[in-house]
């Protein structure tokens, strides 16, 4: 009885860190889809914010909507190098296919909000994150966090928006 009732709370506890979202990223699941959201404070004025948008090259389709942008994310290799992650130690659809994905920045004074959706992996067939990161349950699998995964895409994302106001020079 004992054995049978250790088992029991050992795979509840499995399943309960199983559905939680990765740590230290900010990937959630909504309605079966993932999303990654992050919170930026920052000084730019919302000038600066859309001349980076239009100006990187990493971005396409910008659209105005209230209170901010939509965009799609041009396809890119992330950079699993900067990130810190030694190769081999990444999950391959991350290290090796480009990810694209949409997206909406908002603007609020002092800060600025970007969620990303749709992300998918590009290599032959396009396939979602959700393939590679969700079980039947719609929970995160757990290889998503141990293969770095989850932590590779986070860092791209944020290095991706980390957005500076740039600083004037006077003459």
């Amino acid at each position: 009885m004992k054995k049978t009732l250790c088992v029991a709370l050992f795979a509840l506890i499995g399943l309960l860190l199983a559905a939680q979202a990765p740590e230290d990223c900010h990937f959630y699941v909504e309605d079966g889809s993932i999303f990654w959201r992050q919170v930026f404070e920052s000084p730019a004025d919302s000038n600066t914010l859309l001349d980076h948008l239009f100006g990187s090259g990493n971005f396409a389709d910008i659209t105005e909507v209230s209170n901010g942008v939509s965009f799609t994310i041009a396809p890119r290799k992330i950079n699993t190098r900067a990130g810190g992650f030694k190769a081999g130690s990444v999950a391959m659809y991350v290290a090796n296919y480009t990810m694209t994905a949409h997206g909406i920045l908002e603007m609020r004074e002092g800060r600025y909000r970007v969620t990303v959706d749709r992300i998918v992996f590009q290599a032959g067939p396009d396939t979602t994150l959700e393939t590679y990161a969700l079980n039947k349950r719609m929970e995160f699998k757990p290889v998503f966090v141990s293969m770095n995964a989850a932590k590779a895409i986070d860092y791209e994302l944020t290095r991706l928006f980390t957005i500076k106001a740039a600083e004037r020079e006077d003459w």
